[in-house]
């Protein structure tokens, strides 16, 4: 009794995170001048608040994710349910000046770059490819990537809680904002042989040198195994 054997989960609230650590499974990783991922002072709704900062370099990021530089894939999708959840606010819109790049989901990658095997959002001035305020639901494989348009703007100076539901033979990925669904993705999920993911959140710079800034009340990790191990 007591063992997790078939349905797992993890939440961390980022109450009382340290400068150093507390952050559980979650790592922090980052780089260019300035940039850190460091506690934020809760409110009397949100306790427990991380702030994402790129630095002032104009590639500087802030990514944390599950096993961090070293162990950054965990999951093979195919055999489950797998889902991921976060509330994250924006602090300022990217710009073409000013321009930044924020994923969440399920990622491989801990660094800046665009993730190998992935289901996860992705916002940025530039969007999917082409100039728009949206957020992309995305997949990828080897490599190999879908990027659609939600129609759905990124909004600043509010919170978003955004939402990916792999289900549980890894064909359909269902993405949610605020609660909302903003479509299915069938195409370029990874499964398979080598197609481990993680689980991701993070900010990365692109150009300009203003700091860019995002925050999170929590994130939430879930996985429900079609059989019991």
């Amino acid at each position: 009794m007591g063992k997790a054997l078939k349905v797992w989960w993890d939440f961390n609230d980022f109450i009382s995170t340290s400068q150093i650590g507390g952050l559980g499974l979650w790592e922090r990783t980052y780089a260019g001048a300035g940039a850190a991922i460091y506690p934020y002072s809760g409110t009397n709704l949100r306790p427990g608040i991380l702030v994402f900062d790129t630095g002032t370099t104009n590639t500087g990021y802030a990514v944390l994710s599950v096993g961090g530089q070293y162990y950054p894939a965990d999951f093979l999708f195919g055999a489950g349910t797998y889902t991921i959840e976060s509330d994250i606010y924006i602090s300022a819109l990217s710009t073409a000046t000013e321009t930044y790049t924020i994923k969440f989901g399920f990622g491989d990658v801990y660094s800046g770059a665009d993730f190998v095997d992935g289901a996860y959002f992705l916002y940025s001035d530039a969007g999917g490819g082409s100039p728009t305020p949206n957020w992309y639901k995305c997949t990828a494989s080897n490599s190999t990537r879908t990027k659609t348009d939600t129609t759905i703007a990124a909004v600043a100076a509010a919170w978003t809680r955004l939402k990916i539901v792999v289900n549980a033979d890894g064909t359909s990925v269902e993405y949610f904002i605020n609660d909302v669904s903003a479509g299915v993705v069938t195409t370029n999920i990874p499964t398979g042989s080598g197609r481990v993911t993680g689980a991701n959140l993070g900010i990365i710079k692109s150009a300009g040198t203003t700091a860019a800034t995002i925050r999170s009340d929590w994130a939430w990790l879930h996985i429900d195994l079609t059989t019991s191990r």
